[in-house]
């Protein structure tokens, strides 16, 4: 293990320092996950922007996961459809017997902890 791993599993062993990184690495797949989408689309961080209604720069900034926070979920659904993705919310330990997720959408893995949004 190198010095660096060694000092950040020393350093989120601390719950606030554990919180924070946990909370970055959150933002930076949401960043990862938009950016594929759009690329998927075919389309420019432009035309994204102009389907949510927002600008370049906000699409950009969100790709390059330089936020502060998670953009909030109807912001996350309305750049999956404009994207022709679905988001799917789901949760640890939880199995949500109301919940059908098709299979035929690379979700073939799925347990019936998410819902199709």
């Amino acid at each position: 293990m190198s010095k660096i791993d060694s000092a950040i599993n020393q350093l989120i062993q601390e719950p606030e320092a554990k919180e924070a990184f946990d909370e970055q690495a959150a933002i930076i797949r949401v960043a990862q996950m938009v950016r594929e989408w759009r690329k998927a689309a075919q389309i420019t961080q432009t035309e994204l922007a102009e389907r949510v209604h927002t600008t370049q720069t906000a699409i950009s900034r969100l790709e390059s996961s330089d936020n502060e926070s998670l953009p909030n979920l109807g912001t996350l659904i309305e750049i999956a459809h404009a994207c022709d993705q679905r988001l799917l919310l789901g949760a640890e330990g939880i199995k949500l017997e109301f919940a059908e997720v098709e299979k035929n959408e690379s979700s073939d893995h799925h347990d019936g902890n998410l819902v199709a949004l």
